[in-house]
């Protein structure tokens, strides 16, 4: 059996002209990404492929 174990540290963007940047339409949030990411990936890199995807900027 195969075990992962996934840290995430969340950075708060307060900066407005980054907001400007962010890309609502084919993206998936953070948590979702994660969830999915965690639940479908059997190995390191095919957490970080999976998680990848769909990135909001």
């Amino acid at each position: 059996a195969h075990s992962q174990a996934v840290m995430e540290t969340t950075i708060d963007n307060n900066n407005d002209e980054l907001w400007k940047k962010v890309t609502p339409i084919d993206t998936v949030p953070t948590s979702i990404r994660n969830m999915v990411a965690s639940r479908l990936a059997i190995t390191g890199k095919d957490w970080t492929n999976i998680f990848a995807k769909f990135n909001s900027g």
